[in-house]
């Protein structure tokens, strides 16, 4: 089996309070991801599948509350998208969900079939000094003269975050550039419950 590269779209999406009865503008985002399989032993036999994942799905619930989307690394929505694309791709060409009887009548011997328990994640990268202070930047250009704008920055430090989960909070932020929402009103918003606690990492979490 060959898969081609896949391709990524990224889409933010907003979503309905129930509590304070207000929209909440780009509340988490959706990536999806479009990949061909081809079946090379069937006269090359192809099916392109589109795959989605959002940081609002409960694979990444903590608590059994969705996490706000920056607390969500995007590299991780990528690859479950991805693996999603890739499922739906194998069930398109008709060769997957085989049951192990289908598979030994084929000549396989499945009990030489391996499994794996992943027990710990793979280290991830640190932010780089130049994601910070591009931050900074974009910090200080929507609250200049704020009385958080410092403090907000010198948080941000603090935080543990990796360069993915960096590199996500600076797209967010770049994408309340057009103007088109109340970016400080918002963003003033999540600050308060971050300095509350309300996004803090639970005990134990990885």
């Amino acid at each position: 089996m060959h898969f081609n590269a896949p391709v990524f779209h990224k889409e933010w999406k907003a979503r309905f309070d129930e509590e304070t009865k207000e929209t909440i503008e780009k509340s988490h985002f959706v990536i999806k991801c479009d990949i061909q399989a081809i079946f090379p032993i069937d006269m090359g036999r192809s099916y392109t599948a589109t795959g989605s994942a959002s940081t609002n799905d409960p694979f990444f619930m903590r608590g059994g509350k969705s996490p706000h989307p920056l607390n969500v690394d995007e590299e991780d929505v990528r690859k479950k998208a991805e693996t999603n694309a890739r499922a739906r791709a194998l069930i398109g060409l008709g060769i997957a969900n085989f049951t192990p009887d289908e598979l030994s009548q084929a000549g396989l011997d499945t009990s030489k079939s391996t499994s794996h328990e992943y027990k710990t994640g793979a280290p991830k990268s640190e932010p780089t000094e130049k994601q910070f202070e591009l931050l900074d930047k974009l910090i200080g250009q929507k609250l200049s003269g704020h009385p958080s704008d410092a403090e907000l920055q010198k948080w941000f430090r603090t935080q543990g975050l990796t360069k993915n989960q960096l590199a996500g909070i600076i797209d967010w932020m770049i994408q309340y550039q057009d103007g088109a929402m109340d970016y400080e009103g918002n963003f003033q918003k999540d600050y308060e419950k971050a300095k509350a606690g309300a996004f803090k990492k639970e005990k134990g979490d990885k």
